[in-house]
């Protein structure tokens, strides 16, 4: 693709995204603008300065606090946005996330680990040690960080199980934490975890491994009972290895 040409894909995306916003807002009946006038009360640098360069640079603020009918009593405090509504541009992932164990028995909403969807930036290569930095938050990291998973994610190794790999994103299950009542989802889960880097044979190549493991377990006792359906009754990867100092 000639310089150009990427010149003017960029242009028309811009363009594009501007129309969006403006038709958005007529949509809403408030005025051309509008942008400038919510900076004007909403001042804080994240709203001033880090939004226009975040992820969300692009949209307009009423593309995500939509409701708001007269601009007047808005600013005098009579009048509030609806509640954001990630889900709207967000689709897939608010499905997976209506079947997390963080929003059906902790209540979370996008917001308590997206605090910062105001300056959001992309992570790009950066993915697995940002998953780490953001679940370790909430959740202890030393015995992961001390495992070799957690120790060649922090060198930067792209090929090593981070906290989604084996637990999911927006996914997780209720069984991750509560192995003792669901044995059969739980061990089934992780022992296919395992598998799927482990049984990867361009991948462990990459890394100095074999795929042995994988083989060798499929032929015990163990292997052959958890493969035709019975995980629950027999050792799987995580009894042996145990789950995060591995």
């Amino acid at each position: 693709m000639g310089l150009k040409l990427r010149v003017a894909l960029v242009v028309l995306m811009i363009f594009s995204s501007g129309i969006f916003t403006v038709a958005l807002q007529a949509a809403q009946g408030l005025p051309p603008g509008i942008e400038a006038r919510c900076r004007s009360c909403h001042d804080d640098v994240r709203f001033s300065a880090r939004f226009d360069t975040s992820i969300h640079g692009n949209n307009g603020c009423t593309s995500c606090h939509v409701g708001i009918e007269n601009l007047s009593a808005h600013m005098e405090g009579k009048e509030r946005p609806a509640p954001v509504d990630c889900g709207r541009c967000h689709q897939d992932i608010a499905r997976q996330f209506r079947q997390n164990f963080h929003y059906l028995q902790e209540d979370f909403r996008c917001s308590d680990c997206h605090r910062d969807i105001h300056e959001l930036m992309k992570t790009g290569a950066n993915f697995k040690l940002a998953v780490v930095k953001k679940c370790t938050e909430c959740h202890a990291n030393d015995e992961y960080v001390a495992s070799g998973h957690g120790e060649a994610v922090l060198r930067g190794n792209q090929d090593s199980a981070t906290c989604s790999d084996c637990h999911g994103l927006h996914d997780t299950r209720i069984y991750h934490t509560s192995l003792a009542t669901y044995p059969a989802e739980a061990r089934g889960f992780y022992t296919r975890a395992c598998e799927k880097c482990h049984d990867d044979r361009k991948m462990m190549e990459r890394n100095g491994m074999t795929t042995e493991a994988v083989r060798s377990y499929e032929e015990t006792y163990h292997g052959k009972v958890a493969m035709i359906g019975f995980p629950a009754r027999v050792a799987g990867c995580a009894d042996r290895h145990t789950a995060h100092n591995i």
